[in-house]
């Protein structure tokens, strides 16, 4: 409401009521005669106060609610890591084990006859081929891959150069 239609609707309240102009005012204003503008201004600042004090609770519950879940995602994450240290334990345990079987196995093929072997790796994966050559003697190995078939002892070689 614009200052002119403030005045002008304070003069037409007062003559449609008969008061004065300044009574009229008071009443637009205050809402009544017998209201003083400190005591409403008081009761605005109270429903304020309490409006403030009511959002601040509020915010401290969405706080303390987000405190919460934070611990909870914090003590997840540290389990998760825990389980991410032991898989990572678990799988070079298994490494290791896999290489100390592989080295056995490489053993044993170093004492038997190149040829009777080169029977044993045609039957065998070449992946399982490619794993335990590089763990005997490099003469053995060489004798392996003569007595194979070409193609395979040409796919045996890529493999083992991380062709394949």
């Amino acid at each position: 409401m614009t200052i002119a239609g403030f005045i002008g609707y304070s003069i037409a309240f007062s003559f449609a009521y008969g008061l004065s102009p300044a009574d009229a005012a008071k009443i637009v204003i205050t809402g009544g005669l017998n209201k003083d503008p400190i005591s409403i201004y008081q009761k605005t600042m109270a429903e304020i106060d309490s409006i403030r004090t009511e959002t601040f609770r509020q915010f401290r519950v969405v706080e303390d609610s987000l405190a919460k879940e934070k611990r909870k995602v914090n003590a997840e994450k540290a389990e998760v890591t825990a389980m991410r240290d032991e898989i990572s334990r678990l799988m070079d345990l298994k490494k290791k084990m896999e290489d100390s079987s592989l080295y056995s196995l490489a053993k044993i093929y170093n004492d038997m006859d190149p040829s009777q072997l080169a029977d044993v790796m045609m039957d065998l994966d070449d992946s399982m081929v490619v794993s335990v050559l590089p763990k005997m003697k490099n003469e053995n190995a060489s004798r392996i891959l003569e007595m194979l078939p070409p193609e395979r002892s040409a796919k045996i070689s890529s493999m083992l150069l991380g062709k394949e």
